[in-house]
């Protein structure tokens, strides 16, 4: 089976595109506006000879600058140069712009701080534009790899009794997210969180297997809006993204994951979780009180459902994959 990558085809290439885009656009205005700045004039000294200050029609401080110069041998005094700059200053010589046709008609010849500015920012749109076409081949790379190398002998494993484990989200981070699944007693079993954030690229997370001992690194995308309609799911959602350069959805089908969802009441939801047709899990939501034990002591409070925790009976051996369903559904819940 080929991943199916149509949903991110887009979202792969927006920001190079913006990136290349804003280069483009700024690079272009400093060549329109240095071309401007020197068609038909020519480049003459100037001496500034007053500078008077006065208020506008707004009420606003304006300053006028007038300068003295000579021109074909030809001398002309007090000439308003229609400019002002912090550094002028009388007495001051400066290069002005001069029209042949009209030597009356003078432009003051534009700062470097002004291309300096734009074609400073577009070289460096241009060095982000190369960065996330490096990031973006680097990726693609490794999803041909994964592509090859499905999720780890998830094919070799025995189905056995279900066992009751809880699955939570640390509601003490707000941009670094953590979620976990726990046993009974409160032993933290298998876990995901977001190593590094980034804005313009994927996101770095880290899955540790603390059965196993395994540990495990990978790139989650932004997440996008989508249509799925691969079979992975029995159920509509509002959107998707990227595990490892995958439509996660796409991924999990991929590896014979198939997930359908009942409504319980107005806010609860019960997932059964299956593999080649096997049911490996059923995720039941719960309130913030995610142990029995809890919820019994605060009955009130486990009246209202919290999207971020569950509780399952599932097989442990599966964990990894129970883990990543959750972690997908909470993550493009619609």
């Amino acid at each position: 089976m080929e991943f199916n990558k149509v949903h991110f085809k887009g979202a792969k290439y927006f920001f190079p595109f913006i990136f290349l885009l804003l280069a483009t656009a700024l690079i272009a205005v400093g060549v329109v506006i240095l071309s401007y700045q020197y068609r038909g004039y020519v480049e003459n000294s100037a001496t500034i000879v007053e500078i008077v200050e006065e208020y506008d029609s707004f009420d606003d401080l304006i300053h006028k600058t007038f300068v003295d110069y000579t021109f074909e041998g030809i001398n002309y005094s007090h000439i308003d140069l229609q400019n002002y700059e912090s550094s002028y200053r009388v007495g001051k010589i400066i290069t002005i712009l001069v029209n042949p046709d009209n030597p009356l008609s003078i432009k003051a010849k534009g700062t470097l701080l002004t291309f300096i500015l734009l074609f400073g920012f577009g070289g460096l749109c241009v060095i982000l534009f190369v960065v996330s076409i490096v990031n973006l081949i680097r990726s693609n790379k490794h999803a041909t790899v994964l592509k090859n190398s499905p999720t780890r002998d998830i094919n070799d494993r025995v189905i056995s009794a279900p066992e009751k484990f809880y699955f939570l989200m640390d509601t003490k981070r707000h941009v670094k997210f953590r979620f976990y699944i726990e046993d009974k007693d409160r032993h933290n079993l298998y876990e995901g969180y977001m190593d590094k954030f980034h804005l313009f690229k994927d996101y770095e997370y880290k899955f540790i297997d603390h059965i196993r001992m395994n540990e495990t690194d990978h790139k989650v995308g932004k997440t996008v809006t989508s249509t799925i309609g691969n079979g992975s799911i029995d159920f509509p959602v509002e959107s998707t993204f990227t595990y490892d350069g995958y439509d996660i959805w796409d991924y999990l089908a991929h590896n014979g994951v198939t997930v359908s969802r009942e409504i319980l009441g107005i806010f609860g939801f019960k997932l059964s979780i299956y593999h080649n047709g096997n049911l490996i899990a059923v995720a039941t939501s719960s309130s913030i009180y995610v142990h029995e034990e809890d919820a019994e002591a605060h009955p009130k409070g486990s009246k209202f459902v919290n999207r971020y925790f569950y509780r399952i009976e599932g097989q442990r051996n599966y964990l990894d994959v129970i883990f990543l369903v959750l972690f997908a559904y909470l993550s493009t819940e619609g």
